[in-house]
Order: C-alpha cells, then structure tokens, then sequence
C-alpha cells in the first residue's frame, strides 16, 4: 500500500506581516508550505508615483526522483523538474506520474515523500522521492523518449498523438455525462470564489473539478496550468477517486494539448477553459472524444467538440 504525508493546517490567518518581506501559506487548501512572497513595488495611479507592497507568487524548481532498489542497492533516478508554486508537492508529483503514463494505478506507488534540503528564502524542500511498487520499475529510458515527444512542438503534433495512444487505453463515454448550458455557464464564477492565491496574486492558474450539477469537488492553483491540472488529478489519485469519467474541469486560462492529454488519461469527458483552445488541443479531443469548451463566460461560450453531452436546459 503507498504511504504518503498530509498537509497540516497553517497558522494565523493566513494575513502578510507587511513590515518585512515575508513568504506566507494563503493556499485554497490550507497547505502549509508559502505560496506568495511580499515586495516592495512602485505604482502609477492618477499620474502620480507612489510606493506599493504588492504580493507575488512563488515560483520554485520541483524535482520528482524515482528510487530503485536491485540487488539490495539503492539509486535515485532524476524523472523531471518542474517549474512550480509550494504546496501540494505531493499530488503534483503524483499526478505527474499518472498523467504522464508512468503509473496506471495509486496501488504502483508504494511511497511518496517530500524531501532533500530546505533551500533558498523560504526554506523549501525541493524534491519528491517515489518508490514504484515491487514489479512496476520505470524504464527510464522510454519516458524520457515519450516525455520528450509529447513536449515537443506543433509540427510533431501526429507523434504526439500517437505516443500518448501507446501510454495508455482510456474509456471515455461518447455520450455522458449530459450537462445542460446553463450548468456550464456557473462555472467560472464558481471557480473564481475559490481561486484563493488568484485572488491575492493576479499570477496563478487553477484547476477545478466540478459534478455535472456545476457543484465543486475540488480546485488546486499553480504558477504553471498544467501543473495545477496535475495535482488535482493527483490529488483525486491519491483518495482513490480515478477514473473521473462523470465530472467535468474547468481550467482558468487556455486549453493547450498538455492539457487535454491530462484530461484524456483521467478519463475526463468535458474540459471547458476560459480562454481558447488551441488546434492541437482541439484534435486531440476529437480523437478521445472529449467536449471541448472555450470562451466560457455566463453569457456564452463555444464549443469545439462533443456537443452532444451539451443540452439548453430550462
């Protein structure tokens, strides 16, 4: 069975002690580690200049490490570092893991572990250690050739699709859940009333999962939109709520292929984002069959693809 650690609950109340620069925890999910740091800044306002404190968010390296054991010896393989906000290491990592193809299920994990130094301003550690079950090892050597492909550019966007159909075997339903229009239209005002680190930075992405009668499940928020994707997928990973094929997600900024194939390899089957999809993206969600929502606004919204889980409702 995996093993990983919780989040603790923050101090105070999450308020910045405006006499210094300091990082402080205003995570939507309580996490512990510092999501934003304040600065001292300069602002125009009314033609006039005036000093200003302003908070910004965090953006640290993230290292996601494979330990393995053979023969009673043990290495550490450096998977991958992503750019990332603090917080929610561990469903990031997790999740990376998932939507990348390296794991199929929470059970091939056997632990999870945030660790290495505390470094930098905040003190932060900067590594994820993951033990692979007994009989699931990674062959480093074919992710990285994967990894490399499904990151590359528009032009090689055939192999992309082609290599992410070699990971996995998702199920989507063509024709559910059915959401109605006005459901969909709620959502980003939804989102917005939970997106906490937005709502003081300006600067951070989000990830919400949503039922099909437009209640929220969950949001995570990151610096990277695919990052937040990540770990509310690995988020629901580790509670042993996958496949999600009856919810819905809504991202706060465009809809990239990065992100479809997240939403493919948890059986997601309506992606709506608030701004456009882009022509990778949308043919990957003809291939998987997944609806495909941009612009979403409460007065409109278009659709890219799978219209038929869309209904106008009363």
């Amino acid at each position: 069975m995996a093993t990983h650690e919780t989040n603790s609950s923050p101090s105070a109340d999450g308020q910045l002690d405006s006499s210094h620069t300091q990082a402080t925890a205003v995570n939507a999910h309580h996490d512990a580690e510092p999501t934003a740091v304040e600065v001292a800044a300069k602002q125009i306002k009314q033609h006039q200049l005036q000093d200003k404190i302003d908070l910004l968010s965090i953006e640290e390296p993230l290292e996601i490490v494979i330990i393995d054991e053979k023969d009673s010896v043990i290495e550490e393989q450096s998977l991958v570092v992503t750019m990332r906000t603090p917080g929610n290491d561990l469903e990031l990592a997790a999740g990376f893991l998932y939507t990348e193809g390296i794991i199929e299920t929470y059970d091939q994990i056997d632990e999870i572990r945030l660790g290495g130094p505390n470094t930098g301003e905040f003190g932060l550690q900067n590594k994820v250690f993951v033990r692979l079950s007994a009989g699931h090892q990674l062959d480093l050597k074919r992710f990285q050739r994967n990894f490399y492909t499904n990151s590359s550019c528009g032009i090689c966007g055939k192999t992309s699709i082609q290599a992410l159909s070699m990971l996995r075997n998702p199920h989507i339903p063509p024709d559910v859940p059915r959401v109605s229009w006005s459901t969909l239209q709620k959502l980003p005002s939804a989102l917005l009333k939970h997106q906490v680190q937005f709502s003081q930075t300006g600067g951070i992405h989000a990830a919400a999962l949503f039922d099909v009668e437009g209640n929220i499940l969950d949001i995570r928020e990151d610096i990277g939109r695919h990052n937040a994707l990540d770990k509310l997928i690995g988020a629901q990973l580790l509670n042993k709520r996958l496949p999600l094929t009856n919810t819905m997600v809504l991202v706060s900024g465009r809809a990239g292929f990065e992100l479809i194939q997240k939403a493919v390899m948890a059986e997601i089957p309506i992606l709506a984002a608030v701004g456009a999809p882009s022509s990778l993206a949308l043919e990957l969600a003809q291939e998987y069959g997944i609806t495909l929502v941009g612009f979403l606004r409460e007065q409109s919204f278009n659709i890219y693809n799978g219209e038929q889980r869309l209904f106008e409702g009363i």
